[in-house]
This record gives C-alpha cells, structure tokens and sequence, in this order.
C-alpha cells in the first residue's frame, strides 16, 4: 500500500447549490471556489438536457425514455432516490512528495451514465490503452471538457460504446483541481441492454442489475488502492 496523500472532496446537489456530503476540509469549495463551481453547473446542465434530446431521437425503447438522463426540476438533494440525480464534484489533489508510491485515485471506470470533466493546466488524468494495457496521459486542452462514457452506456449498447478505464496520478510539486459532473439516473433503476440492440448475432451481453445497489457497493470499494479491484460491470456479463 502506498503513502496516501489524501485530497479533499466537496459534493454538490446543482439543483440546491448545496453541499450534501463532504470529505475532509473544504475551505477551498466554499470561499474560493463556490461561484466557479456553481458556474460550471449551468453549461453542463444544459449540455445533458441536449444528450437527453439526442437519445430520445436515435433510441425509441420506452424503457430508456423511462430512464434517460434527462435533469429534473428543483428538488431537494437525493430525493428519495426517486428522480435522476446528477452530481458535481470538486477534487483537490494536494502535492505529494513521493507520487509514484501513491495514486490520487485508483484505477476504475466510471460507473454512471456520462462524465463531463474539468481539469486545471496541471494534469494528471491517465486512460489506459485497449491494446497494450499502458496508462496514457490526457493532457489538458485550455477551455475543453473532457467527455467520458460510463458503464451504464456501456451496459445500454450491448458494448457498442465502452467505458474508459483511467485513474488521476498525483504531482510532487504542484496542486491540481478537477471538477466532474456525473450523470446518474434514479436509484431505482434497473439497468441492462436495450431490447432494440439485441439480435441473433448481437446477443445480449449482461445481466441486468439495479442501479442504486451497483453504486452503493462501488461507494465501499477503495479507489486509493495502486492495485485495488472494484466492483465492474465485468461482474454482470454474460458468457454467449
């Protein structure tokens, strides 16, 4: 296990501008950042509100209208599980004096929908390569949000869209910032492939599984972990 340099998380129901559960100190998002988090949410809010679009036009399974993306009216924070529940959060990754015994986070993909990325000039993002398993740096590109596919589109297109598997690497020298925006859809939710997309020679490829409880066991895995394994929807594929 490496020497942990733990960073400092805020999350933010955007509908509220409330923080509803915390990790840490966090003067950070409160005084310096606040406004600059609350104004990231506005542009990402509309870019999902135009995901949903698109999806209700090139996917006619109702089940899916059902559940898209789509963000609900105010509300207030987790509502009962009953309304899709997209979340922002702040992430500090102080420096660390010996990065490569340690990871800012550990290697996962990302278990929801649709991930909207902001990072700093600092980078530290790293996406592993299909072919040869080697961790590949995404530098970061100046007034551009990175757009990462979660395991639940993957699971929704029968794997003709894959989730990316990366991590955050920390820096010796320099803090960095990202702010993510996940696209959830309710706890309720029962995720598995659209009927539209199975066939003879596309058979379905995963089981289904209830959304709530697939984040609930992710929540106690540890992603500081250099060689930890989480829960994947590796876990619910079916062998044709």
């Amino acid at each position: 296990m490496g020497k942990d340099c733990n960073s400092r998380i805020a999350v933010v129901d955007h509908r509220s501008a409330t923080v509803v559960a915390s990790c840490g100190e966090m003067p950070f998002v409160s005084f310096r950042y606040f406004s600059t988090l609350l104004d990231f949410c506005h542009p990402t809010t509309i870019l999902a509100q135009l995901f949903a679009i698109l999806a209700r036009k090139f996917v006619k399974s109702p089940h899916f209208n059902d559940v898209v993306l789509l963000i609900p009216p105010p509300a207030p924070p987790f509502h009962a599980g009953k309304s899709p529940l997209p979340i922002i959060r702040v992430n500090h990754y102080p420096p660390c004096p010996s990065p490569d015994l340690a990871l800012a986070v550990g290697r996962h993909n990302d278990g929801v929908a649709l991930t909207i990325l902001a990072q700093d000039d600092v980078g530290g993002l790293e996406v592993k390569r299909k072919n040869d398993g080697e961790w590949i740096l995404v530098k970061p590109i100046p007034n551009a949000y990175i757009i990462n596919i979660g395991d639940i589109i993957q699971v929704w297109s029968n794997d003709k869209y894959e989730s990316v598997e990366h991590r955050a690497i920390l820096n010796s020298e320099t803090e960095r910032f990202s702010i993510p925006f996940f696209f959830n859809p309710a706890h309720y939710t029962w995720v598995e492939p659209l009927e539209e997309l199975i066939n003879e020679q596309n058979p379905r490829k995963y089981k289904a599984y209830n959304c709530g409880k697939y984040f609930a066991t992710r929540k106690r895995g540890n992603l500081k972990e250099l060689y930890a394994e989480n829960v994947q929807i590796c876990h619910f594929k079916i062998d044709n």
